[in-house]
């Protein structure tokens, strides 16, 4: 497990509680990559619902990357 700002602290966020997720480092990979063949090797071995992938979408906006 790893723990990410959801809203990194190069764009004005804390160490607060509220602005810290745990994730694991699959999850950390695909959130924090720009690079579209690590995206697809760490997807492959997540498994992610529609849930999943939502929300996975959603730190990746937190941290400037766009959505998968």
């Amino acid at each position: 497990m790893e723990y990410k700002h959801k809203i990194p602290k190069y764009l004005g966020g804390t160490d607060e509680y509220k602005n810290l997720v745990w994730l694991t480092t699959q999850a950390c990979k695909i959130i924090c990559s720009t690079d579209l063949g690590t995206i697809a090797k760490y997807l492959n071995t997540m498994n992610l619902d529609k849930k999943g992938l939502k929300r996975v979408n959603s730190l990746r906006k937190l941290v400037g990357n766009s959505v998968i």
